[in-house]
């Protein structure tokens, strides 16, 4: 018994919530550079954890919709 059909809209929008979860981690980048604020080693690990785990999933959710 497979479910692939009925999880698929999910799976779009949970998508979608992760791709916009990137683009607000990169503008927050793109602004704290901009104001010349330096990032400390935790932010910037948290960052790149985050980022990580929004591509690794963002991955595994386009090979389920696939």
């Amino acid at each position: 018994m497979v479910h692939t059909v009925a999880m698929s809209p999910f799976l779009i929008i949970l998508k979608f919530f992760l791709e916009i979860g990137t683009i607000v981690i990169i503008e927050f980048l793109l602004q704290r550079t901009k104001n010349n604020v330096p990032l400390k080693n935790k932010q910037i690990l948290m960052i790149t954890l985050m980022i990580g785990c929004t591509s690794l999933l963002g991955t595994i959710i386009e090979k389920l919709i696939n």
